[in-house]
């Protein structure tokens, strides 16, 4: 920032010339260079946007029986909305909470769920590394034609950290049919390095139902020290 003084010709100026402010302040006019907006906006979210938008479009063009479907799934599974108690949630909402997780791991837009509670057999999860690879295990065989893992994970933290509610990310893979996938392509393309001794990772696991939508299985604030 510099000082400005003005002459006889130019007695008072104010506001932006080029790539210059000009503004009163206690020492006199000053002038300094003109800086743009940060745009925040990540890479991320400009996905999560887009396919909000598609599963919008995708509501938009389900016929009037499709959506009287979605209203009726929602009454028979009765699901409601989180810390609302007593408020069940639209068919509408369901769609768009189903159909969102469906399109980040690349899944078609269920258009008509299956009426039914109980998905595949319940599984547990943890995250380990063994030599050099960083594996999501399950405690049974996962079905890649029938669901799919959903997978939440932070970058490597200091073992000090104790927070589980570090920001974690959307990891895409896609499911194997067993026990176990390795995530050392995906999560150094996030994260650029794995995590090594003395660090740890917040994640959450889930496996989705792809003729009901449900998610089952979820474990939540979960952690892994190396």
């Amino acid at each position: 920032m510099a000082l400005f003084l003005p002459g006889q010709i130019i007695s008072d100026i104010r506001g932006k010339l080029g790539g210059s402010v000009f503004q009163k302040s206690a020492a006199g006019l000053t002038i300094r260079n003109k800086t743009s907006a940060v745009n925040r906006s990540t890479i991320s979210q400009s996905v999560t946007r887009s396919i909000i938008k598609q599963v919008q479009n995708s509501w938009q063009t389900l016929t009037d029986d499709e959506r009287n479907t979605w209203n009726s799934y929602q009454d028979f599974q009765g699901l409601k909305q989180k810390n609302i108690i007593g408020n069940k949630i639209t068919g509408h909402q369901l769609f768009l909470k189903v159909n969102t997780k469906f399109l980040q791991y690349g899944q078609a837009v269920l258009t008509v769920p299956s009426f039914t509670k109980s998905p595949l057999t319940d599984a547990d999860w943890f995250i380990n590394i063994v030599g050099v690879e960083l594996r999501l295990n399950c405690t049974r065989v996962m079905v890649p034609g029938d669901e799919f893992f959903y997978l939440q994970i932070s970058s490597p933290l200091n073992n000090s950290v104790s927070a589980s509610s570090q920001k974690k990310r959307l990891l895409i893979r896609a499911t194997p049919a067993n026990t176990r996938a390795v995530l050392n392509t995906e999560y150094i393309a996030m994260y650029g390095k794995l995590p090594i001794p003395g660090e740890k990772i917040f994640w959450r696991a889930s496996l989705i139902s792809l003729v009901n939508g449900l998610e089952y299985s979820v474990r939540e604030f979960q952690q892994s020290t190396y």
